[in-house]
């Protein structure tokens, strides 16, 4: 797209002006595909450097909402002092009580904050693609414009007598709302393993001596459970954000891609009906000037019918006239 764009402003047709007007045709995503990976940049680096940050001063999270902020900030904050930069990318087994809910509260937090991000990523996606859309409604604009004043051109070049005017009301616009549904999936796995601990245990005492007791103890291998997890290191978070952040961007190109083709057709066929229109029109204005012609060419004859018929008998009467002579 961007290619064929740039390629206008050679053409004689359109030129350098146009082809500028024309850039939000294939900038548009730019827009939304900084502002997401902004945000996405923002937290892990946050989260890497293992201290909250002030989220609430980056113009990065400038169309997100307050609130959606604040708790992003706190989740941040929360991550950080439950260590996630010092497990992150580990095998974490969780094999007492403490370290269970360590775990589990890791797992957590990481779920709100994928949800959190879901949040703040779709309204910031939402606002920016409202920006861009009338940027690209604008753009498609002046390209019908100058493909109107291009054909209308050609139409003066080629039939100035028909006095061809291409209306506006051939840009009929297409309404589009696009309503991102970008998805994050958070946390992690957490497995139900066991493992075996040697354990030793006093089972009673015996006599030594007279006068001492001597423990007896029993050392005994025995299975106990543990809930095991791969902590995601900041390098998978970025894949899977990247991942996720591709299907709805995917999602809200094919939205717009519908209403591309959709605009596009309807243009089209506004000019071909309008072309349809104008050859009907002259088709008419042909007929009528044939049968106009016509009929002033039968009452011409009409006219000269008994002009004609006195001509030749005048004819006539100078030929006999003549034969007379000549026998005298």
């Amino acid at each position: 797209m961007e290619d064929i764009i740039i390629s206008l402003k050679d053409n004689k047709h359109f030129g350098k002006q146009i082809s500028e007007r024309l850039k939000p045709l294939y900038d548009w995503d730019r827009a939304l595909i900084n502002a997401l990976e902004k945000i996405t940049n923002c937290i892990l680096n946050a989260l890497e450097d293992g201290k909250s940050i002030s989220i609430l001063n980056n113009k990065s999270f400038e169309y997100a909402t307050l609130g959606d902020v604040s708790l992003l900030e706190g989740l941040i904050r929360d991550l950080a002092k439950e260590g996630y930069s010092k497990h992150a990318g580990k095998l974490f087994e969780a094999r007492t009580p403490l370290e269970k809910e360590k775990l589990s509260t890791l797992n957590k937090k990481l779920n709100d904050l994928s949800y959190v991000l879901k949040r703040i990523v779709n309204d910031v996606a939402k606002k920016v693609l409202d920006r861009e859309m009338d940027r690209v409604k604008d753009a498609i604009e002046n390209l019908f414009v100058f493909h109107l004043e291009s054909l209308q051109k050609s139409a003066t070049d080629t039939a100035p007598d028909l006095a061809i005017n291409f209306p506006q009301t051939v840009l009929t616009k297409v309404s589009c709302t696009v309503n991102p549904n970008f998805s994050f999936e958070g946390g992690f796995p957490v497995l139900q393993e066991s493992y075996t601990e040697e354990v030793t245990k006093k089972t009673g005492t015996k006599r030594v001596w007279f006068f001492f007791n001597k423990d007896i103890y029993v050392t005994k291998v025995e299975k106990r459970s543990s809930d095991n997890a791969h902590i995601p290191s900041f390098e998978e978070l970025d894949r899977g954000w990247k991942l996720q952040k591709e299907r709805g961007e995917i999602e809200a190109y094919n939205v717009i891609l519908a209403w591309w083709k959709e605009q596009f057709n309807q243009f089209d066929r506004g000019v071909g009906k309008f072309q349809a229109d104008v050859i009907d029109e002259y088709q008419i204005r042909l007929d009528r000037a044939y049968r106009d012609n016509r009929i002033d060419h039968d009452s011409k004859m009409e006219a000269w019918k008994p002009l004609k018929g006195e001509a030749e008998l005048v004819s006539s009467r100078i030929n006999q006239l003549g034969a007379e002579w000549k026998s005298r």
